[in-house]
């Protein structure tokens, strides 16, 4: 089961009330979270994998906000009309061929920021993901390429660029062989004669993806505009996963923008989709599963 250490200060900044140690250690485990060990300023918890927002502060934030009725519903986040497009090579589809994306701009990353973003995306790609097989993630500082952006079918032989934390290029089927993120995820686009890559519109290499993104568009504190690509075997998977980092980019201070992407056939999609999914369920159902006599507007809330 995943932990996080969760810290009252932070929450209660995502929170937007003040929150000791002692009420943390007193209400967390309403939220279906197992206190795991209590330090003198964080208290670690346990969370269900089915929770894959729980691996931040905002998002353990936005469940708690709940629970204490401080914000009850379904959270709003406003999208931006789509500035940037997102070109889709038809030879992925078979390779992989999901794909969604979003901008988030004008956000201010704290050194915390940025690890809490960097765990989420982990997360993500261990559990939605399945270890990058079914879903990666790539975040790019949106300022360093020139969109429009394009996924493409690259001949691994042919095409070189500095992967991150390297300086210096190389060759797709060389960074499977020699780089460390290589090595590990290299065997889920090993069989293919073409692997997927994300290029902006002047050739330059954002993305390698599920293996690792490029030097090229490494984030910084400095970073101020983010560009987000995620690259699925199923779409559903991969619109859900661009959700949950949205959501806490959105807490983080971030503006949310659209991007479309376009297919070779001229049709196109909009991403993020926000519209919540709909499921009846009986109130004697839930009353039962609790223990409770609760009534419809009590569930409700």
């Amino acid at each position: 089961m995943p932990v996080i250490e969760v810290y009252p200060e932070r929450l209660s900044r995502f929170l937007g009330v003040e929150v000791d140690l002692k009420q943390l250690v007193n209400d967390l485990p309403w939220l279906a979270t197992d206190i795991e060990d209590v330090g003198e300023n964080f208290v670690k918890i346990e969370y269900n994998p089915n929770r894959p927002d729980f691996s931040s502060h905002p998002g353990i934030a936005r469940a708690y906000a709940g629970f204490l009725e401080i914000k009850l519903g379904y959270p709003q986040v406003e999208v931006a009309e789509p500035r940037i497009e997102f070109y889709f090579d038809e030879e992925l589809k078979n390779i992989r061929g999901a794909l969604c994306s979003a901008v988030v701009r004008n956000i201010q990353l704290s050194e915390d920021d940025l690890k809490e973003i960097i765990a989420i995306q982990e997360v993500l790609h261990q559990g939605v993901g399945r270890n990058r097989r079914k879903v990666s993630i790539g975040i790019h500082d949106l300022d360093k390429f020139k969109p429009p952006v394009y996924y493409v079918a690259a001949d691994p032989d042919k095409i070189s660029f500095k992967p991150l934390g390297m300086d210096k290029a190389m060759t797709l089927s060389r960074i499977l062989n020699e780089v460390d993120k290589g090595v590990e995820y290299g065997h889920i686009i090993r069989g293919f004669n073409k692997y997927p890559l994300i290029v902006d519109s002047t050739g330059e290499v954002l993305s390698f993806p599920p293996i690792i993104n490029s030097e090229l568009t490494r984030l910084t504190p400095e970073t101020r505009n983010l560009f987000m690509d995620v690259t699925a075997l199923d779409e559903y998977y991969a619109s859900r996963a661009l959700n949950i980092l949205l959501y806490a980019l959105s807490d983080m201070g971030g503006s949310i923008e659209a991007v479309k992407i376009i297919y070779q056939d001229g049709s196109l999609k909009t991403y993020p989709d926000f519209k919540p999914r709909e499921m009846s369920v009986e109130a004697d159902y839930v009353n039962s599963l609790l223990g409770e006599s609760l009534s419809n507007t009590e569930i409700y809330r």
